[in-house]
C-alpha cells in the first residue's frame, strides 16, 4: 500500500459512468471534475478528510503513480476543492 507523507494525500479515481435512456453507457466527460476516493492521509494534513471519503481534486496538480497494477495519485491538501457528503 502507498502511504501519504506530510501534507499530502493518496487518492484514486472514482470512475463515473452515465447511462442514457436507451441504455448506452457514456464514459467520463473530461469537462466535469470526476470524484476521487481518499486512500491515505498524511500525518500533517489539517483538513477534515479520512480514507474512504470522496473528494473533488484539482486533477492538474496530482502526481501519478502505479502500485500493483492500480493507478494512484498524490495530491497536496491545498489542491482539494471539496468533499462529498452523503
Amino acid at each position: 500500500m502507498i502511504e501519504a507523507i506530510g501534507k499530502r494525500l493518496v487518492i484514486e479515481r472514482v470512475e463515473q459512468e452515465k447511462t442514457t435512456a436507451g441504455g448506452i453507457v457514456l464514459q467520463y466527460d473530461h469537462t466535469q471534475s470526476p470524484r476521487a476516493r481518499v486512500v491515505s492521509v498524511g500525518d500533517e494534513v489539517t483538513i477534515r478528510v479520512a480514507p474512504g471519503d470522496q473528494i473533488v481534486p484539482d486533477w492538474n496538480k496530482v502526481a501519478h503513480t502505479k502500485y500493483e497494477n492500480r493507478d494512484y495519485f498524490i495530491i497536496d491538501q491545498v489542491d482539494i476543492f471539496g468533499r462529498y457528503r452523503d
